[in-house]
């Protein structure tokens, strides 16, 4: 026996139909669409009984070849089943889409038939595919194939970073503009991201927002202004792993994405350009993007949502065995304290007996939900290239076996899909609270420290973090996560952030509009002490996209914090936002290139708390693999022409200079370096004779 996307190759397959009676069908149209017109015609091809399979009861198919189609043509299909959702009309026949979908179209929803049935006013996009020598291929819209040829090759892949060198670039793909004072907001796509990695491969497009990087100033690495002459403004970043907010396809337009409809195919939304209809590319845009992001050495980690779903075709097609249930008279037991956030709740706890596994064609015990879930996580990891995956919300996936299986089935699949590379591949969960148990009893690889935000945003406000005892300890565990009670024992386990997508609610403001709104307007000198504790912090750093340069918020409401856009403009507008970015750029630089910061070691060497000072200093690394960070936290500064000492530096060996990183120059004498308030310096040991650093 097949596993499902083996049987869907060449048939049409409907797995665990909640009901049979009346059967189940497939519905295959073909769209016809006017460019001209922006409109679209939606021609009936037939509508065909599935047939139950005779390995399986749960397993319903109907082959391609009997169902009319003519080679080389695009169709589209729903299945055809008696609604099985118990919080509507159970009556209703429904047109569904395929929950193992590659591509779907949202221009064409089950709304859109011609069908007589009535129940069609809600979301359904229809699955896209081509036909091809009998065989049923994913296709974009217009037909086009994602190439995959060279995709996952050894060499691209061993030109992926290791786990602990990567710095990761979350980027919400929404943008906003400035016109006239008035702020303008826009949706991204896949492709506009691929430009900011790599403009050369295709200059036909360029979205307006971008054109703004050819006139970009910035400071080069001898400090001198210049221009950024091209698009690649990740690459040029410096970068090594992407994460986008949620790349699977979602029915929430207009946010993050953080409401998962269909799991298997990528955000047609993200596929839209100019609002236009032509030349939607959803699957080929995304794959584009991963080569791209592989070809210049850049590591894709996806940001997968399974606590909950929005519009999952499920919902209709099999609610019970699929997502929790429960009424003011009774209470699913896996409901708990488990948030929906408005979507269904995945039910995760329930197994069923000899049944067909789609992961593997085997018939065997099951739990439903989780075998459709790594079907998707394969997919995403086999045929989409990500190398890590970032789980959000695991408080409310609440199921440790599940989340434990993910940890170790991804990890097979990824290095049976391209060698061994076993510290290429992390999985990573989001639980605000950062409970130790997922790290102690080995659950996940890693979790998101929400405790260095937290820490961070009091430390550069002057504040010790909530209960601690000195501001001295509160630094000292912002920058070594081991010393948390959060599970860390090593930088590999800890994503570690200023700020992320979750940018609603005073205290999670994008870090500008935060020390704005604490009364704080010199935000130049603590934005950069931010990133240099981010950076020399033991810890995978993160940031979002946006913060490099201080971006600030155009939205202000709680209830928009999965909606704020990105400026770009702001950077090539302003001259202290390009100083945030050279200064952010170098760190990046340093923390990707220097031994010192891959691994855990860590000495606190001076702490000065005399006359109104809070200066720490920590040495990174070991030998002459030495980075030594030197940060005031307070409104002390060094007097005129008058060094600041720091105690026990580490003693520079015959034929080595120091660098100071952040202003890209050589160092003659140590203890002449002025600390100014809100200050911090980072020195690196490097040999003489070498061009500096930068």
């Amino acid at each position: 026996m097949y596993d499902i996307q083996t049987l869907r190759k060449e048939n049409f397959v409907l797995w665990r139909p909640g009901k049979i009676d009346p059967l189940p069908e497939v519905f295959i149209t073909k769209v016809i669409f006017n460019y001209k017109t922006e409109t679209l015609e939606v021609k009936k091809v037939g509508c065909f009984p599935l047939i139950q399979s005779n390995f399986s009861p749960d397993v319903w198919i109907k082959k391609a070849v009997d169902c009319n189609l003519e080679e080389g043509n695009v169709y589209h299909y729903w299945f055809k089943v008696a609604n099985c959702n118990p919080y509507e009309n159970n009556n209703n026949i429904i047109y569904c889409t395929d929950p193992f979908a590659l591509a779907v179209d949202e221009r064409i929803q089950a709304c859109n038939l011609p069908v007589n049935e009535t129940y069609q006013n809600h979301y359904s996009p229809g699955t896209i595919l081509k036909y091809i020598n009998g065989k049923l291929e994913a296709s974009d819209p217009d037909g086009n194939i994602p190439n995959w040829e060279n995709f996952f090759t050894k060499d691209k892949i061993q030109n992926l970073k290791p786990n602990n060198q990567l710095v990761i670039y979350e980027v919400p793909p929404r943008w906003s503009s400035m016109n006239n004072n008035t702020v303008c907001i826009g949706g991204g796509n896949f492709r506009q991201v691929e430009k900011m990695i790599d403009f050369s491969e295709d200059t036909t497009y360029l979205d307006s927002i971008f054109k703004k990087y050819n006139t970009m100033l910035y400071y080069d690495k001898n400090g001198n202004k210049s221009i950024l002459s091209d698009c690649k403004y990740i690459e040029y970043l410096g970068v090594n792993a992407l994460e986008l907010t949620p790349p699977a396809n979602s029915s929430q337009q207009y946010n993050w994405g953080y409401g998962t409809a269909e799991f298997l195919a990528p955000d047609f939304s993200l596929s839209v350009r100019n609002n236009e209809s032509k030349e939607l590319r959803p699957a080929t845009d995304f794959i584009n993007l991963v080569k791209t992001c592989h070809k210049k050495g850049i590591r894709f980690f996806y940001d997968a949502v399974m606590a909950f779903a929005s519009n999952n075709p499920y919902r209709n097609i099999n609610y019970m065995d699929f997502f929790i249930h429960w009424t003011n008279e009774k209470k699913d037991p896996e409901q708990g304290d488990r948030d929906g956030f408005g979507g269904d709740l995945i039910k995760y706890k329930y197994e069923v007996v000899h049944t067909y596994n789609p992961n593997n064609g085997k018939i065997e015990n099951i739990y439903p939900s989780r075998e459709y879930m790594m079907v998707h996580l394969n997919e995403w990891i086999k045929n989409k290239g990500v190398s890590g995956l970032r789980l959000d919300s695991v408080v409310n996936i609440d199921c440790f076996d599940f989340l434990r299986q993910i940890k170790n089935q991804t990890r097979d699949i990824f290095n049976k899909n391209n060698g061994l590379h076993d510290d290429k591949f992390l999985v990573v969960a989001e639980e605000l609270s950062v409970p130790a148990s997922l790290l102690n009893q080995n659950v996940v690889d890693g979790q998101w420290n929400e405790v260095f935000k937290q820490i961070l945003r009091h430390i550069i406000l002057g504040k010790n973090w909530w209960g601690d005892s000195s501001f001295e300890w509160s630094v000292k565990k912002m920058i070594d996560c081991r010393l948390l009670d959060r599970g860390f024992t090593n930088g590999s386990q800890a994503i570690n952030y200023i700020t992320s997508h979750d940018v609603g609610g005073y205290e999670n403001y994008r870090l500008f509009s935060f020390l704005e709104n604490n009364g704080v307007y010199d935000t130049k000198s603590r934005i950069k002490l931010a990133f240099v504790c981010l950076l020399t912090a033991i810890g995978i750093p993160m940031i979002l996209a946006g913060e490099e340069f201080g971006d600030e918020q155009d939205l202000k409401d709680e209830h928009t914090k999965q909606r704020d856009p990105i400026n770009y403009q702001r950077l090539a507008q302003s001259e202290w936002r390009q100083e945030i970015f050279t200064h952010v750029r170098r760190l990046i630089n340093l923390r990707t290139t220097s031994k010192a910061l891959w691994y855990d070691n860590i000495n606190f060497i001076h702490s000065d708390f005399n006359e109104g000072k809070r200066v720490l200093s920590w040495v990174r690394g070991q030998d002459t693999e030495i980075v030594v960070t030197v940060a005031n936290f307070s409104d002390w500064g060094s007097p005129l022409h008058c060094g600041y000492k720091v105690n026990n530096m580490p003693i520079i060996p015959n034929g080595f200079k120091w660098v100071e990183v952040t202003q890209s120059r050589f160092v003659n004498d140590i203890d002449d370096e002025m600390l100014m308030p809100w200050e911090a310096k980072v020195y690196l040991m490097q040999k003489e004779g070498i061009e500096l650093y930068y």
